[in-house]
């Protein structure tokens, strides 16, 4: 049996969600237009109930999930400094919103699960 209490992080893919995206502002075409260029598009991968669930009444609540995603959603970082940043804030709040999306920012468009 195994110890519940040991972290084992090679086996442990609760929760992990990989995203690409694909932003308009990268595509010279979309990036001149006035309102596709705040536009992004996701493409992920997500899995959950994959931590191990050791106590046996509950053994069959820890259903395993891996879902293929796609997703339009808003370039937070253009959309709120598309303006060359001047100060440290502002250039750390644009780094910040480059790699966080909040929740509910984005609108999904499709998922399969696997």
């Amino acid at each position: 049996s195994r110890n519940p209490d040991k972290a084992d992080i090679s086996s442990d893919y609760n929760g992990m969600e990989f995203l690409l995206n694909i932003k308009a502002t990268g595509i010279p075409t979309l990036n001149e237009h006035k309102y596709a260029r705040y536009l992004m598009l996701n493409l992920g991968y997500r899995t959950r109930g994959y931590l191990p669930d050791f106590t046996p009444e509950t053994l069959d609540d820890n259903q395993r999930t891996r879902e293929l995603t796609i997703s339009l959603g808003l370039n937070l970082s253009e959309l709120v400094f598309g303006i060359k940043p001047q100060s440290q804030i502002i250039r750390a709040s644009s780094t910040l919103l480059k790699y966080w999306t909040p929740p509910h920012s984005t609108l999904p468009l499709g998922k399969h699960s696997l």
